[in-house]
């Protein structure tokens, strides 16, 4: 990866969820049932190992982002189970890399979600300078309705 130059971005989102490690992993890594539970994702298409979290998967994931439909290739690269496990990507000239971590809390689950995107052309890095300012509000409120709604999936049952 190139140099960062001061200009990437990276947003962090933390929630606590009142269920078991073990459903809050179950329900994260639940990629077939994605957008019936997530709001913000309208369709998953899998393209290698058939929606199942490991190392490798790799689907298409569309949703509405800043008033447009946006469709990106996703794929895990680490995965702990009911530890962590990365997705990544790459769009416009941007690696965008999602980590997501799990804890044990008093009884419940914490989940902190790390989201960075790293520019890996000119054009990408100029961008990334004037707009990441502008959107890593509007990045951190999406992820963390993407979270809430598995939240009350998870206190639901």
């Amino acid at each position: 990866m190139m140099p960062c130059y001061g200009v990437c971005m990276t947003v962090t989102s933390t929630i606590t969820i009142a269920a078991p490690i073990e459903r809050v992993w179950e329900l994260f890594t639940d990629f077939p049932n994605a957008a019936e539970r997530i709001q913000g994702i309208s369709k998953m298409e899998f393209l290698e190992k058939d929606g199942r979290a490991e190392v490798g998967m790799k689907w298409r994931e569309t949703r509405v982002m800043f008033g447009k439909e946006a469709t990106e290739v996703m794929w895990i690269t680490d995965l702990q189970p009911n530890r962590s496990y990365v997705v990544e990507a790459e769009s416009h000239g941007v690696h965008y890399t999602s980590t997501y971590t799990f804890t044990p809390t008093n009884g419940g689950t914490q989940v902190t979600l790390t989201f960075g995107g790293e520019p890996q052309t000119f054009m990408a890095r100029v961008m990334g300078a004037i707009m990441a300012p502008l959107m890593s509000g509007s990045i951190k409120k999406m992820l963390l309705a993407d979270m809430e709604d598995l939240k009350k999936v998870a206190e639901a049952t």
